[in-house]
């Protein structure tokens, strides 16, 4: 990373909090700069526990990440789209705007790269922004009528049987109208920022980040007319254990929390009030990404000079 000169910032963030896993020493050194070059511009910086855990700085005001929502005006996510993801739920929830620093693999949604740290930062907290509304999910979990998880996600809700593959039944609602039963090794529920996630994977549709839309993905169906579906996001879906399931099946969130689930568990998934709010450069082209990420007609790409 190429040493920056002091640049002027007049922002309307006033305090910022620096997010990212300490385990990565390429996240804790971005940390550190980013840490320094703020700090130097006058802001007031606040480092996420994990964040500070290992640098050597400076007394820093370090706090939790659930305490940060309530401190400061922006989050600066430094890792992969995992880091974004954990930090998501929380910020979310608190009306905080995130930018993503990548420095993890695919990076969909951390789009600034170390290589362009500082302009993009500069530029981000001077107003030069794109700032883009996505919704997350709420689930709950209820066993024999009593809720005993909740959780949200932003990316995906998927139920899913452990270690060993095996097909297990569960029954579809959709506001309370039964859908359909399903032998299968499980469901994705999936908001459009997750769509490019587990459930491409599973082969499920790329859906725009804007769109107010749910994809429900069966994960390798028994009935291979069971096929992904699109809803209105506004629809409250139920998935319920089969009485007769002698599997373990699982709830996941975001691939971050799980939770066991037995025979006639329902686990309830509805909109999250409270969206993520996500700033992006102003150069940021959703299409440019999804043919870098999913290196999409690379040949061609090449030949045609596409641009960015």
């Amino acid at each position: 990373m190429s040493h920056w000169e002091p640049l002027k910032i007049m922002s309307t963030f006033k305090r910022i909090a620096i997010i990212g896993s300490h385990t990565n020493p390429l996240v804790a050194q971005t940390v550190g700069h980013l840490y320094t070059y703020l700090t130097d511009q006058g802001f007031d910086v606040w480092l996420e526990t994990a964040a500070a855990a290992a640098l050597e700085l400076p007394p820093a005001q370090v706090d939790a990440l659930d305490a940060l929502g309530s401190r400061c005006d922006v989050g600066i996510v430094v890792g992969g789209d995992g880091n974004l993801l954990s930090a998501a739920r929380t910020l979310s929830c608190h009306n905080i705007p995130i930018i993503g620093v990548n420095r993890g693999n695919l990076g969909f949604l951390t789009e600034v790269t170390p290589d362009s740290l500082e302009s993009s930062i500069s530029d981000i907290l001077n107003g030069h922004y794109q700032e883009e509304k996505r919704f997350l999910l709420e689930g709950q979990v209820f066993q024999k009528g009593k809720l005993v998880h909740t959780s949200n996600a932003l990316n995906d809700i998927v139920l899913f049987v452990g270690a060993v593959a095996k097909l297990f039944e569960f029954d579809i609602y959709i506001n309370e109208q039964f859908v359909c039963s399903q032998r299968a090794d499980g469901l994705i529920v999936s908001t459009p920022t997750g769509s490019t996630a587990y459930s491409l994977a599973a082969g499920g549709p790329i859906m725009e980040s804007e769109l107010n839309t749910l994809l429900l993905c069966p994960i390798c169906p028994h009935t291979l007319t069971n096929r992904p579906i699109v809803v209105d996001a506004n629809h409250k879906i139920t998935l319920r254990i089969a009485s007769e399931c002698k599997s373990e099946p699982s709830v996941s969130f975001d691939g971050q929390k799980h939770y066991a689930l037995s025979a006639d568990d329902e686990v309830r998934i509805q909109k999250q009030v409270a969206p993520l709010r996500l700033l992006q450069p102003k150069s940021h082209d959703y299409y440019h990404v999804l043919r870098k990420k999913l290196k999409w007609n690379e040949q061609l790409v090449s030949q045609h000079k596409v641009k960015k």
